[in-house]
């Protein structure tokens, strides 16, 4: 069998240090929940927190970041100068200085860490924790959401902060339960397989596959 991830879990041990991902007794009643730790999940969680909302996010990674918790490849990066890609709150801008104008993914990592650390947002956050079924009761005009952990919670508001690229895709392609070589998903990058001296094909042109190959043709022995 090829080795390939499809699944959405931690690529960060430890990394919910003020978060927590344990399911705990009965049900947790909230005004909002929100789905997703990217930008617009960060800011929603600061934002309803300071409007008095009882609010929590929830996020199936083991950190803030979104999209840049899970891209990771060499030489990831965003393709828009970075005002683009920050937060308009003060307590964040007036902290962090960007070091380039395209910020690559190991910088956008460190500034969720900032924005986390300064908008103390992880403490309202659970990590590991991927939403299975939301459930609307009509009767009570609220939404029942169970999660993967366990946890169950009420709330009035469901806001799914998940993004356009949540989605990963899987082409059913014959061939690939039997090939016998690494199969990998660029955003399930691993830094622990060495592809040196190895054949080495690539899949796709965009940005992603541009980059790859780029990457690819310093070491490998074949590339397509």
């Amino acid at each position: 069998m090829p080795s390939i991830r499809t699944d959405i879990s931690s690529t960060s041990a430890g990394a919910a240090v003020n978060g927590t991902s344990d399911a705990p007794a009965g049900v947790e009643e909230l005004d909002v929940l929100v789905i997703g730790g990217g930008f617009s999940g960060c800011r929603l969680l600061y934002e309803l927190r300071r409007r008095g909302f009882k609010v929590k996010l929830v996020e199936a990674g083991s950190d803030l970041g979104g999209i840049w918790h899970w891209n990771m490849y060499p030489g990831a990066r965003v393709d828009s100068q970075y005002p683009v890609y920050a937060l308009a709150v003060p307590e964040v801008y007036e902290t962090w200085t960007w070091t380039q104008q395209y910020p690559g993914y190991d910088e956008l990592q460190r500034y969720f860490a900032h924005i986390g650390k300064v908008l103390d947002l992880k403490k309202d956050c659970y990590f590991n924790t991927k939403v299975t079924a939301a459930e609307w009761d009509k009767a009570t005009n609220q939404w029942t959401v169970h999660c993967d952990t366990g946890r169950t919670i009420k709330t009035w508001s469901l806001i799914a902060a998940i993004g356009f690229a949540a989605k990963r895709h899987f082409p059913d392609w014959p061939g690939m339960d039997t090939f016998g070589g690494t199969i990998l998903h660029s955003s399930f990058w691993s830094p622990d397989i060495d592809y040196a001296g190895k054949k080495v094909a690539v899949i796709g042109t965009g940005a992603t596959g541009a980059m790859l190959h780029f990457l690819y043709a310093a070491f490998a022995n074949w590339l397509r």
